[in-house]
């Protein structure tokens, strides 16, 4: 099973540093599992991404190097600040912000500014609509059904993106 997350997780680095004009992505951001900073390194410093069977290695462009094991990786991603996709966050929530927090498989909206239920859509990796949602403030709805996977939910004009 590890094997899979490896390779999906390569497919994935492939395809955001092979089509940079689609995705427009700025930093890889590196989170240790420890309580260490993450490691934030912006594409355009990014020679070569290796992926080798214990972990991954960033070589930049100034010659210097980055690794880090994978048993010592939180998580590993793309960050693009231009798209304005937000992953989900727990912390309070200022007036007029929509916020995404979970909750074991359930995901809960807040800060929607209605009473009244708003469409919200799921997206899968592809692109692909997997549901579309009707969900009120504060209500909360599970997204067990869901294969595991990275998904975005896009409500408005706003965007998070979520794991199963």
């Amino acid at each position: 099973m590890q094997n899979y997350y490896k390779r999906w997780l390569m497919a994935m680095c492939i395809a955001v540093l092979g089509v940079p004009a689609l995705f427009a992505q700025t930093s890889l951001v590196i989170t240790p599992q420890s309580a260490g900073d993450p490691v934030s390194i912006n594409i355009d410093e990014i020679r070569t991404l290796t992926f080798t069977t214990d972990g991954v290695v960033v070589n930049k462009a100034d010659g210097s190097t980055y690794s880090a094991a994978f048993a010592d990786l939180s998580t590993l991603t793309f960050y693009d600040a231009q798209t304005a996709i937000h992953p989900i966050f727990t912390d309070n929530v200022a007036q007029g912000t929509i916020a995404l927090s979970r909750s074991g498989q359930d995901l809960t909206l807040s800060g929607l500014g209605t009473t009244a239920p708003v469409r919200a859509v799921v997206y899968d990796a592809l692109g692909r609509q997997v549901t579309s949602i009707a969900v009120a403030d504060g209500q909360s709805f599970s997204v067990a059904a869901l294969p595991k996977g990275v998904y975005l939910l896009k409500l408005n004009q706003t965007t998070f993106k979520f794991t199963r």
